[in-house]
């Protein structure tokens, strides 16, 4: 149960705990006593429940049994641990990086660090768990870890316990606990605009768990019932942010939900007390007419499922549902629609676009030879690389054609400057860029680029991925490295699976340490994985045939991924945004409509650019018209 509730707040995801009065009016002394309990334990704890969000790696690189949360502001990001360390008094995080300014604590402890090391090749920590009581991992449970990188922003890690304590000997206590899990949002689709994906319906759970009280027999089998030593591995419902994934509670026999034998007697004595009253015949008559009428209700429903008719959908569950789905209008976030310009509020010919940290954007103006910056809600944007009267040069203050762009959690940025066929890094606040790869002239050695187009960062060894347009293949760049390497392509312009064709964006996948390449010249998308020799086919035509099916791409020019692993592609000539859930090859149109130019909220010209917010919201870079656009999520 626990690893289900840290998993889904790992995601974002919400928990609820049924609890209401009895017939009598009154809530049972036995569920008075877990609320007590749940409220002593999250006083301590709660701090890395509520008001948090998925981190950047909702996962460890290293320890599967580590998940992240960081809080809303990024300032702090916390830890679960799952699983106790059984032989080792070491607990591996391969996620974070650390600095000498990191500090290890034991949320709730009086504790000033625990003591940690660098992992080898500087990345991740080590955390030194030898000194840490039992007993202080039953009160509280969570480790708190800040300075965790060279940012000047202080990360907060906590991470819960899950150890299985062998020498505890377990004596069952009858206990009823009724339970809801539903999603925080859940909704059903109401036009040909919603994605409807299986991933668990929405459900109740009303039955019996056998709780358990713990006699630990190394304190003469004395039980365990201070509230203040509620354990991390009982069954905690707490409220999170919003949902991702849901997950069936299966009943546990691990809970710690400590009680008192006595009032449970008690409490049970009183409903036998009242039985005579419960089963009167007027009651009894309610319950038949109650029974019969949820009898027919099933056999109504068995029925329509029955004779319903099979249709294809985006579902890949019969018991997994899941609803996404955006306003089919658009709203203009930068620029004047069809009137290209160079002042700050216009765009001319826009290309790509990212995010920072608080979701202020970044688009490429190509044509005007610059970065602008719009913070959320204002229209006017900032000049923060190239010149701002977009004049274009070879110097690097200048930018010529700029491209793709990607933005670092520091705010710096690293431009693709298309025409002077180099990559130009700028640092935060810069009034002039330094050279990353490329060295302004074309060609196709590994220290040249020819055309270079979209940019991917892999924040775990901190390469940057470029795809080299015109030399039909995908290099990789570190810092302060001028020769780059190769990882997909380089063997011409083609179609079969060892070659690329005027690649224009790119997508790394961390899980799968793999590339998701939009293979524009092929009409498709192909996911390449580092060290392979060759791609396999993620959405499109195989043959690289164009088309304008929910099966075919036509010059499809960005993809992006959410954090379900559902892709998003700007099929840029069919003038259109497909949405594909894991695993499927139908795409499903959620923006623009295919085949037709316009200028008004529900239509493209070229899109050419996307990318989603924390919230899932869409944009949209509109380039001849001149526009970003945003499609809200509902």
């Amino acid at each position: 149960m626990l690893k289900e509730i840290v998993i889904t707040i790992s995601t974002g995801g919400n928990a609820l705990i049924n609890v209401g009065p009895n017939m009598y009016g009154k809530i049972s002394p036995i569920f008075q006593e877990r609320l007590r309990q749940m409220g002593s334990w999250l006083q301590v704890n709660g701090e890395a429940i509520y008001a948090t969000k998925p981190w950047k790696y909702q996962n460890d690189t290293i320890n599967p049994n580590v998940w992240y949360t960081s809080s809303k502001d990024n300032k702090f990001v916390y830890a679960f641990l799952l699983i106790w360390p059984k032989d080792s008094n070491e607990i591996i995080l391969g996620a974070p990086l650390s600095s000498p300014r990191t500090i290890v604590t034991l949320l709730g402890s009086t504790a000033d660090s625990v003591p940690w090391n660098i992992t080898s090749g500087d990345r991740g920590i080590v955390i030194d768990v030898s000194a840490i009581k039992l007993h202080l991992l039953q009160k509280y449970g969570i480790f708190n870890r800040s300075h965790l990188n060279n940012s000047s922003i202080d990360h907060h890690f906590e991470t819960f316990s899950n150890h299985n304590h062998s020498s505890i000997r377990k004596t069952r206590s009858k206990s009823i606990i009724h339970a809801t899990i539903r999603p925080l949002r859940i909704s059903h689709p109401i036009n040909n605009n919603s994605i409807q994906r299986n991933n668990n319906k929405l459900f109740s759970i009303s039955n019996i768990i056998n709780t358990d009280d713990y006699r630990d027999q190394s304190e003469n089998s004395s039980i365990i019932q201070k509230s203040s030593e509620f354990q991390t591995n009982s069954m905690n419902f707490v409220n999170v942010n919003k949902i991702h994934r849901h997950f069936l509670l299966q009943p546990q026999r691990k809970n710690v939900w400590l009680d008192n034998f006595n009032t449970t007697n008690d409490h049970h004595q009183d409903s036998k007390n009242n039985q005579k009253k419960l089963y009167s015949k007027q009651c009894l008559a309610a319950l038949i007419i109650s029974i019969l009428l949820v009898i027919a209700v099933i056999i109504t429903t068995l029925l329509i499922f029955l004779i319903k008719p099979q249709t294809t959908s985006t579902s890949t569950s019969s018991t997994k549902v899941a609803v996404l789905r955006w306003n089919t209008s658009g709203i203009t976030i930068a620029g004047i629609t069809t009137m290209s310009g160079n002042t700050s509020n216009q765009l001319n010919q826009p290309w790509d676009l990212a995010l920072d940290w608080s979701n202020a954007l970044y688009v490429t103006d190509q044509r005007n030879n610059r970065v602008q910056k719009f913070l959320m809600d204002i229209s006017t944007g900032t000049t923060v690389a190239g010149q701002a009267n977009t004049t274009g040069g070879l110097t690097l203050n200048y930018l010529r054609g700029p491209l793709g762009i990607i933005v670092d959690e520091n705010s710096n940025i690293y431009v693709s400057d298309n025409n002077n066929d180099r990559i130009v890094f700028w640092s935060n606040g810069a009034t002039s860029g330094s050279l990353f790869a490329g060295n302004g002239t074309t060609g196709n050695s590994i220290n040249q680029l020819d055309d270079p187009y979209g940019l991917a960062h892999d924040p775990n060894s901190d390469a940057i991925y470029i795809a080299d347009y015109n030399n039909h293949r995908i290099m990789r760049y570190f810092q302060n490295n001028s020769s780059g390497t190769l990882v997909a392509g380089g063997n011409g312009n083609g179609k079969n699976q060892t070659q690329l064709s005027l690649p224009t964006a790119i997508y790394f996948d961390s899980l799968s340490n793999s590339l998701l390449i939009v293979n524009t010249g092929a009409h498709n998308i192909v996911r390449w994985v580092l060290g392979e020799s060759s791609w396999t086919l993620v959405a499109g035509n195989i043959n690289g045939t164009a088309g304008i099916s929910s099966m075919h791409l036509k010059s499809p020019t960005d993809v992006t991924l959410d954090p379900m692993g559902n892709m998003y592609v700007a099929d840029r000539n069919n003038q259109r945004i497909q949405f594909y859930l894991v695993g499927e090859t139908n795409g499903t149109t959620i923006a623009g409509r295919t085949g037709i130019t316009g200028s008004n909220s529900t239509l493209f010209d070229t899109p050419s650019s996307i990318i989603l917010d924390n919230q899932l919201n869409l944009y949209v870079v509109d380039r001849f018209n001149h526009r970003i656009q945003k499609f809200l999520r509902y």
